[in-house]
């Protein structure tokens, strides 16, 4: 598919482990890049979405910042700064959780139900309209919880109805070898897991600095 900013869910997961302080490019830490990258979508996505963009810095810890705008990017930055390891299983479940809620279970008919009917609206029928969630993660690292990050993942793909209501995008912040190794079972686990979709692409920060934001977010629907 081809992203339509007008309609369309875009998530930042921030990672803020220790290492992100670590230099990225001469003068510049990994963290800055991170911040350049999250200003860049808040700045473009303002004139898409009143409601901002969601960008949620993890660590062994992680908070959730929705309506994140360009005035307010600079917050975030401020009120976080790098440390302690790297676990993206419970921040990317919360965020899943969010913005693709688990079906309602059914309903059980009892006796009346099986006499008059039971008056529960049709699966079909009570389905609410959502946007297709574009969740963008830029790690410098393996984390910690990898077999529950692909558990999340794959979980995630049997709650969808088509491969367009959620992409992922593995980004790559640094060259550190661990993370592009993490990164890529990461991506090449979920088929072989039972995924119903193939929702995960990756990339260097990098390789993408050139990119429109059309663009960058278009990668994670082609997997």
């Amino acid at each position: 598919m081809s992203v339509n900013l007008d309609n369309l869910d875009v998530v930042f997961l921030l990672d803020k482990s220790g290492s992100m302080n670590e230099q990225y490019k001469p003068g510049q830490t990994r963290w800055k890049a991170a911040q350049e990258t999250v200003t860049a979508l808040a700045s473009e996505m303002a004139s898409h979405d009143k409601d901002g963009i969601t960008v949620v810095p993890f660590n062994d810890r992680f908070t959730i910042e929705d309506n994140v705008t360009p005035a307010t990017v600079g917050n975030i930055f401020k009120n976080h700064t790098p440390g302690s390891g790297t676990m993206l299983a419970a921040p990317l479940q919360a965020v899943i959780d969010k913005f693709i809620p688990a079906p309602a279970p059914a309903s059980k008919g009892g006796f009346l139900s099986s006499m008059f009917g039971s008056k529960s609206a049709s699966p079909a029928a009570s389905a609410v309209a959502r946007k297709p969630v574009c969740i963008v993660v830029a790690t410098d690292g393996a984390a910690g919880d990898e077999e529950q990050v692909i558990t999340t993942l794959v979980n995630a793909t049997q709650r969808m109805q088509s491969d367009d209501e959620l992409g992922i995008l593995l980004l790559q912040v640094g060259s550190d070898p661990n993370a592009e190794k993490f990164l890529e079972r990461v991506d090449n686990q979920l088929q072989k897991r039972g995924a119903k979709f193939d929702i995960v692409a990756r990339c260097k920060l990098e390789d993408v600095e050139d990119k429109s934001t059309v663009e960058l977010l278009n990668l994670a629907f082609t997997a």
